[in-house]
Parts: structure tokens; C-alpha cells; sequence
């Protein structure tokens, strides 16, 4: 299929459409003499296989929504995509990207936390995709864009979902600003932490999303709500594979929840990164990182087969 980026697919499309074993997981802050009073109360499988997840966006071609060409596409509702990743694939949890969300009336999410767990699956992050950036310099649209964020805790609540990945945006006009971005997520991460819901920055766009910029926000930021999801092959796209590893060494020193794995990316301009899978997975293990590993394959062919593998290397190298 034609792959597209999501950095510019939420600009270029119109459509952004509205266990086995379990143990707790405290967060890392409080071990680095931060306070440990409020931390998350998540639970998640201690198996490996059941820390598998899928995120949609692989499969946004399958999926009611928004489809590569920016056009609405009919296809399954995500209550079918459950139950089509527990059949196919043995996987127990989904990962949806925002856009796949029909609706986010009270009802229409009840029906589908519903049938997402009729499919004996779980949803164990929501992948919040928002116009508007935290850092703009227009006060008014940061505003926007911080609330914009915000509606999408309720959402996750609603699908019994403990956290959701925020992205950062770029502004209409000047660059990266900590101080600015740190006092946006302070707001969101004040209103996650009164539903029990951790937000996750991930290094995604190159600029505004690099991973040490986004830990030093969240070290600022200092809740252990405001988390880091380390992608295994974004920053990649840098063509500099030692900076790739440093980076996911740092992110997966702030992680908690989740993070998205994948061996392949292609950049803007078309050229395919690659990573060393089981390189990552060993910096996985080294931080302790106890959460959910999605599945986000980038790539030609078909996403269930490159995904099977995906999984069952996955499983591997975790195991």
C-alpha cells in the first residue's frame, strides 16, 4: 500500500473523523526521590504474549476513517478490528488512533467499550492525535490545542483505557519552546492525574518531538502522569542509529505504560529505516519497563502477516 506519514497525515487529511499474571507497576520517579504519593494505579499482564498490542494505524486501510488518500474510507468498525487482531493475530489488546473513533458521545463509547471486550479484547492506549501545538506562541492557541488534548482523557476513561499518547504539534510559525511546552502539559497532566490517566509524549516528528527535548518536559513537568512512550524506529529517520539508541535509552528511563514497536520506517522522503529489534528490546529490559508493546508495522504488503511476525518476535525477545 501507499504509506503516508501520520506527522503529515493530520495536516493533509480532512477526515481526522470524529490475564494471566497480573502485578502493579510503580513508576520510576518515585525511586528518583520524587514523592511517590498519587502515582497511577495500573495493572498490567506479567505474560508476554498478553503485553502485546496492535495499533490501527497499520491497518487504517481496513478501518472505518480516514484512509491514505485523505478520504473517508468504509471498512471494520473497531469493535471487528478486536476481534479480527484476537482471532488472526492472538493478540488480547488494540490500540486505537483517534480518527477511528466514530463518535465520542457517552452511548456510542459504552457500546464500544462493549464490544471491544465481547471480542476479549482491551484497549490499552488511545493514540491522541490533535491540531494545534503546545508550544504555539499564540497564548489563544495554546489554549486550543491544550483543551483539544484534554476532551480526549474522558474518552479514555469511558473505554476503561489508563492512558492515552498526546503529540506534541508544531506551530504555525517558530520552534521548539520548553519553557512553553512544559507549562501546556503541566495543565493536561493536572487534569490526567484527577482521572488516573498517564499521558505519553512519543518521539515522533523529528523537531518538535525529539526525545530528549520531550524528556527534558517531562522531567519539568515532574508527575509520574506525564510519561514517555518510546517509539523503536522514529528517530531513526535521523540517519544516525546511535542517536536512535541513546534515544530510547532515555525514553525508556521515563516509560510506563506503552510503547510502539516496529523494525522498518520510512521517511518523508521515502527512504526505509531499519533498526536492530532485539538491540531495543534488550534496552527494554534494561530499564525494567513493565507495560504494553504495540505493534505499529510501517510498510508494503499485508499488514496481518508482517504483524504475525512482528508479534511472534516480539514474544520472543520479551520473553
Amino acid at each position: 500500500m501507499t504509506q503516508i506519514s501520520r506527522r503529515n497525515f493530520l495536516q493533509q487529511s480532512t477526515a481526522a473523523a470524529t490475564g494471566l499474571g497480573l502485578f502493579e507497576i510503580f513508576p520510576p520517579l518515585a525511586a528518583a526521590g520524587r514523592s511517590s504519593a498519587g502515582v497511577p494505579n495500573i495493572k498490567f499482564p506479567s505474560r508476554a504474549s498478553d503485553r502485546m498490542a496492535v495499533s490501527t494505524w497499520s491497518f487504517r486501510e481496513f478501518i472505518a476513517g480516514p484512509g491514505d488518500d485523505g478520504k473517508v474510507h468504509t471498512g471494520m468498525t473497531l469493535e471487528k478490528f478486536a476481534a479480527d487482531v484476537r482471532r488472526k493475530l492472538g493478540v488480547p489488546n488494540i490500540e486505537p488512533w483517534t480518527p477511528h473513533l466514530q463518535s465520542r458521545d457517552a452511548r456510542s463509547l459504552e457500546q464500544l467499550r462493549k464490544g471491544i471486550e465481547s471480542a476479549g479484547s482491551h484497549v490499552a492506549n488511545l493514540a491522541v492525535d490533535e491540531r494545534g501545538c503546545y508550544f504555539d506562541p499564540d497564548p489563544a492557541a495554546r489554549r486550543a490545542a491544550i483543551e483539544a488534548r484534554r476532551r480526549w482523557l474522558d474518552v479514555a476513561t469511558a473505554l476503561e483505557c489508563s492512558s492515552i499518547r498526546t503529540n506534541m504539534g508544531r506551530p504555525r510559525q517558530g520552534s521548539p519552546d520548553l519553557q512553553l511546552a512544559t507549562d501546556s502539559l503541566r495543565r493536561v497532566t493536572d487534569d490526567a492525574t484527577r482521572k488516573n490517566v498517564v499521558v505519553h509524549l512519543e518521539n515522533d516528528d523529528l523537531v518538535s518531538e525529539d526525545p530528549f527535548f520531550l524528556i527534558q518536559v517531562i522531567e519539568r513537568v515532574k508527575s509520574p502522569y506525564l510519561r514517555a512512550l518510546p517509539d523503536f524506529c522514529n528517530s531513526m529517520r535521523t540517519g544516525d542509529a546511535d542517536f536512535n539508541y541513546r534515544g530510547m535509552r532515555a525514553m525508556f528511563a521515563h516509560a510506563l505504560s506503552i510503547c510502539h514497536v516496529k523494525q522498518h520506517e520510512t521517511g518523508d522522503d521515502g527512504r526505509v529505516y531499519t533498526i536492530d529489534l532485539q538491540k531495543t528490546f534488550d534496552i527494554l529490559k534494561e530499564s525494567g519497563f513493565r507495560g504494553y508493546c504495540s505493534m505499529e508495522w510501517e510498510g508494503n504488503g499485508s499488514p496481518y502477516d508482517a504483524t504475525r511476525e512482528l508479534v511472534a518476535q516480539s514474544v520472543k525477545y520479551l520473553s
